[in-house]
């Protein structure tokens, strides 16, 4: 399935940074885009600021349920 997928960023002993880059990727998880964006982040993590991960656009994943859903009908 097709995702619209973002970098949430970092975290840190002060609290959420946003992503430097604004990394946002339409795809599926696993593509080399997202590996290659995910070993820059980590290689970044110490003690004080780790990265937190990615996450979908809700409203794009709730659209392309609601085509899938009117195709079947």
């Amino acid at each position: 399935m097709i995702h619209v997928i973002y970098c949430k960023g970092r975290y840190s002993i002060k609290g959420h940074i946003d992503c430097i880059d604004k990394f946002e990727y339409i795809g599926e998880f696993g593509d080399k885009e997202l590996v290659e964006h995910m070993d820059k982040e980590k290689i970044l993590d110490n003690k004080q600021s780790w990265w937190s991960g990615y996450d979908t656009d809700i409203k794009f994943d709730d659209l392309q349920s609601k085509v899938a859903e009117v195709r079947k009908s």
